[in-house]
């Protein structure tokens, strides 16, 4: 039935199907486990993912997310920044999110949160009516949606943020622009490695970014950066 469908199936699927048959991998036969995912990405988000494909591995990689993660994620933001890096530390409140699906920035019930910020590129509608960042992030702390909800606080939502932003979604891009290039953590043998997955392996946002014009920062500066 699986293997039928012609949409894509959920990746807890996929890891049964490429997985399930192998006696060595009994997670992904587990349901209880989630087939071994250990950890989710936003809605419309992209990027890599921790996966035990045995039941020891995912507990090392749920270990390895509440001990703390290195995430390091690429978004195209509304508007310019006035410098070319910084940190935000507003405290976020997730206690909002169960019912509303989103979280808020609130100094007095908020869990301290550090997202650290550099904008690495600029670029312009074609119409010149409105200006994009491209900002490399890294999640120090790793609350729900804490990247949307810095980025909101500091007066930059998300391009195609629904939840965040003003709800609406530009022409030139076909959803979130979110990408996860970058994961680190400790293997099962104590080694810490590092996987990287480059912007360029999403082509719908590497495309977007194609119909903006290029104006400052690094994407001037001959680094292969898409855009006009």
């Amino acid at each position: 039935e699986l293997m039928a469908q012609t949409a894509a199936p959920p990746l807890q699927a996929w890891l049964l199907l490429h997985f399930g048959a192998d006696p060595n991998c009994d997670a992904a036969r587990d349901q209880a486990s989630d087939r071994g995912l250990a950890h989710r990405l936003d809605v419309d988000a992209s990027g890599p993912l921790l996966v035990g494909k045995t039941l020891r591995g995912f507990e090392h990689a749920r270990k390895q997310i509440a001990a703390g993660l290195l995430k390091d994620y690429l978004a195209l933001v509304h508007g310019s920044f006035p410098q070319e890096r910084g940190e935000c530390r507003a405290p976020i409140d997730t206690s909002t999110y169960a019912e509303t699906k989103r979280v808020r920035v609130d100094p007095s019930s908020g869990l301290q949160a550090t997202t650290v910020w550099e904008a690495i590129a600029e670029y312009e509608s074609p119409d010149r009516k409105e200006r994009y960042t491209l900002v490399q992030c890294r999640m120090v702390t790793l609350r729900t949606h804490q990247l949307r909800a810095h980025m909101q606080h500091l007066g930059h939502p998300l391009v195609g943020d629904s939840l965040y932003g003003d709800g609406s979604v530009p022409d030139f891009c076909p959803r979130l622009f979110m990408h996860k290039f970058r994961v680190g953590f400790f293997n099962m043998q104590g080694q810490a490695c590092l996987e990287s997955c480059s912007l360029q392996s999403t082509p719908d946002l590497w495309k977007a970014l194609g119909k903006l014009r290029k104006v400052g920062g690094m994407a001037m500066m001959g680094c292969g950066a898409p855009g006009l």
